[in-house]
């Protein structure tokens, strides 16, 4: 019985694949993953329609399930810091890099 709030198959598939090290892209539509994503990479879709799984809830249900070591966000331009990256430094907390 899973007592964690992550429940998705494939994602606790590819988590349970994954090893030291590997790292998970949480993107929206906008990302090209077809051509920006490694051989042994499995994607999975999660909306049935907009904003109905957004990032952070996403990251919540990540959090449950796997130890996260480091986060990395695209680097916005100098002039803009978005608001989201603040939220994933707060759900991550202190100890992630």
């Amino acid at each position: 019985m899973l007592k964690s709030q992550l429940i998705h198959p494939e994602i606790l598939a590819a988590l349970g694949a994954s090893g030291h090290f590997s790292q998970i892209l949480i993107a929206d539509g906008n990302f090209p993953a077809a051509g920006n994503r490694g051989p042994n990479a499995q994607i999975v879709h999660l909306n049935l329609a907009p904003g109905m799984v957004d990032s952070l809830t996403v990251l919540d249900a990540l959090l449950t399930a796997t130890p996260i070591q480091a986060a990395t966000v695209m680097e916005p331009p100098a002039d803009y810091s978005p608001p989201i990256t603040d939220l994933y430094r707060q759900k991550l907390g202190p100890d992630v890099a």
